[in-house]
């Protein structure tokens, strides 16, 4: 029996390694799922929403650095994929969308769900891709595969539906291993941070998405070193919390303890992260950053000292140019931040998964995937009938924050609907005992708080002073 398109693409998947397909049924990609279905390697993820499949293979690739990837068939299906390849995009997480498109004889009419598919979702990846015959298919797939892989960027290919059935002869074509291969700069470059390094008498470094999979050498270089160590919200989990070194993360959903280390800090070394929130960060602040694209060092970021390549190999080579010298005072010092923080985070406790009504609403029919593939996931659902940050931010500027009213079912008879379970919180003496029953469920549920959204004074007088001397225009916390 010769193979088809359908049955090659779902080859050239699994010789890229995918295990794991999420999407939508559709009428425009129906071949391609049957043989999804049928190939004894991947697992194909139904969900509700095409937005929920573009965010777990955004997800997946991001936590594993593995090809993500996600189905959806034409028009609205591939509409709907575009928020969460844009998420994609902005964290540069390798996923590649399949979708259907009408066939090839409608292309460019007014025939049903027929629409610009490249154009559509062009500003969310690097490459998108038509295929309307098997050779095209080959030749776009390859690209499509290569461009993801290589540029940590998510990538489309749309084919026709008549070409789903059509057969084809040509090989599957595993990833070549240069793909993997990044710049690195030169030993001679490499030993010119090594003086900048050890001059520091307050070192810090800032860990994100690049750096994840690479706890034990960043730890290992901040032991040596006798640096605190802060992360990006993506690299959450890189490195132990509990750790002495680590002082959580940085920003607005970070840590006062990173904040304050930075600002006493005299040099930073970053590694693989491009995020900088300037109110954040001192302007004296000395800075060695390494990353394995060399397009992102630089930019935005005010670097001293830049060092492109695999961070493999960079922080163990760091870690050997870098003089053993202890530091107590700093030491101290990060100890004094780090039981700060401590006190006011209440380590001990376990941490879950927690999301505003208005948040969780915009993802509530997804939950039944949740009960669907039996996932021991506990939600916490602050209710407060409020887009709080929206209506707070609305009476500071003396607007009526009507729009950010909603209305909002009740969550916990919802996860039972679905077959999940559900639990409400009236009164804060009800929380140890019905989030034990939550998280010791192993089942999909959501633990429903009936909660109010204050505004805080302190952020409240600190924009108003500032707009009254007009040095911004907008609060800090923005």
């Amino acid at each position: 029996m010769p193979t088809t398109v359908a049955q090659w693409v779902v080859q050239q998947l699994a010789a890229w390694g995918v295990k794991s397909v999420y999407g939508v049924a559709g009428d425009a990609i129906l071949p391609l799922l049957a043989a999804l279905n049928e190939h004894p390697q991947i697992r194909f993820y139904s969900v509700i929403h095409e937005a929920t499949a573009a965010f777990m293979a955004s997800a997946q690739a991001k936590l594993t650095g593995e090809l993500g990837v996600c189905v959806a068939t034409s028009g609205p299906g591939v509409a709907n994929l575009l928020n969460g390849l844009m998420d994609a995009k902005k964290d540069r997480a390798p996923v590649l969308a399949l979708t259907g498109q009408v066939a090839s004889y409608n292309l460019d009419t007014d025939y049903k769900q027929a629409a610009d598919e490249n154009l559509l979702l062009a500003p969310a990846v690097g490459y998108s891709g038509l295929a309307s015959t098997p050779k095209a298919a080959n030749d776009l797939l390859g690209k499509a595969l290569r461009t993801a892989v290589a540029q940590g960027s998510p990538v489309h290919l749309a084919f026709t539906k008549d070409i789903w059935s059509a057969p084809v002869a040509q090989p599957v074509h595993p990833p070549e291993p240069y793909l993997m291969t990044k710049a690195h700069s030169s030993p001679e470059v490499v030993a010119g941070a090594f003086p900048l390094l050890n001059e520091a008498e307050r070192p810090a470094i800032l860990a994100g998405r690049g750096a994840m999979g690479l706890g034990p050498l960043l730890l290992d270089l901040a032991t040596h070193w006798e640096s605190g160590i802060t992360l990006t919200m993506p690299a959450k989990g890189t490195v132990p919390g509990e750790h002495p070194l680590v002082l959580g993360g940085l920003g607005p959903g970070g840590s006062e303890a990173a904040s304050k280390m930075l600002a006493e800090a005299d040099l930073l070394l970053i590694a693989g992260a491009t995020w900088w929130p300037e109110l954040y960060l001192p302007e004296h602040l000395k800075i060695v950053q390494l990353d394995t694209a060399v397009e992102n060092i630089g930019g935005k970021i005010p670097v001293t000292y830049g060092l492109a390549g695999d961070l493999h190999l960079l922080l163990p080579r760091l870690r050997e140019g870098i003089q053993k010298k202890e530091k107590p005072r700093w030491q101290q010092r990060l100890a004094e931040l780090k039981a700060d923080w401590q006190a006011e985070i209440r380590p001990e406790q376990q941490v879950v998964a927690l999301a505003g009504d208005g948040g969780f609403a915009q993802s509530l029919p997804d939950f039944v995937t949740a009960v669907r593939y039996r996932l021991p996931l506990t939600l916490i659902i602050l209710k407060n009938e409020w887009l709080a940050m929206e209506r707070d931010r609305m009476e500071l500027l003396a607007l009526d924050p009507w729009v950010t009213r909603l209305v909002t079912p009740d969550f916990a008879a919802f996860a039972e609907a679905c077959g999940g379970k559900g639990y409400t919180v009236h009164d804060s003496s009800q929380l140890e005992e019905i989030f034990a029953l939550a998280l010791n469920s192993q089942e999909p549920a959501i633990v429903q708080v009936q909660t109010a959204a204050p505004v805080f004074p302190g952020l409240v007088s600190q924009f108003r002073r500032e707009k009254n001397e007009q040095e911004r225009s907008v609060p800090l916390w923005v």
